[in-house]
C-alpha cells in the first residue's frame, strides 16, 4: 500500500467575489507534491484572481485556503514566502535579468535582510534550472 502524501495546498468551499460578481462558489481543491493544475477559461473569467486567492495574495469571499494543512493566516509572512511562488503570465521587465537571476529571486525568502546569494543559493538555483531543462539559458 502506498503512503498517503499530505496535501501541499487545499481550498475548501472557496468563494471569490469581485464587486457584485461571484467568480466561483463552493470551490474545493487538494494539490499534493508532483501534481499539476491547469486553469482554462476565457479572458475575464477570473483565472488570475483564483490563482491570487490560492496563493494567499487576496482574501476569499468565503471558505478557506490552507498551505501545509494550516490556513494562510496561521503562517508568518516570511515563513509562507518560502512555500509560495507565483510568476504571472506577463511580468514587467523593468531591469534586464538573466534566467538564473530570475530563479535566484525564489531564494530571497531564505536570505537575511542584507544578505547576498551564497554559493549554496547559486547551487540550488542551478539545480532547479537543470531539473527543468533550462540550464543553457
Amino acid at each position: 500500500m502506498m503512503p498517503v502524501v499530505p496535501p501541499l495546498l487545499e481550498a475548501e468551499d472557496l468563494a471569490i467575489r469581485i464587486g457584485g460578481r461571484w467568480l466561483c462558489c463552493e470551490f474545493s481543491l487538494t494539490l499534493r507534491a508532483g501534481e499539476c493544475l491547469a486553469l482554462l477559461g476565457p479572458n475575464g473569467a477570473g483565472k488570475t484572481t483564483l490563482l491570487h486567492t490560492l496563493a494567499g495574495l487576496r482574501a476569499p469571499g468565503a471558505g478557506e485556503v490552507r498551505i501545509g494543512g494550516r490556513p494562510y493566516a496561521a503562517w508568518h509572512g516570511a515563513t509562507v514566502a518560502c512555500f509560495r511562488g507565483l510568476l504571472t503570465q506577463q511580468q514587467p521587465d523593468h531591469f534586464a535579468a538573466s534566467v538564473l537571476d530570475t530563479v535566484l529571486v525564489g531564494r530571497h525568502p531564505h536570505l537575511g535582510r542584507w544578505d547576498w546569494e551564497s554559493p549554496e543559493d547559486l547551487r540550488i538555483a542551478r539545480a532547479a534550472l537543470v531539473a527543468v531543462g533550462l540550464e543553457g539559458f
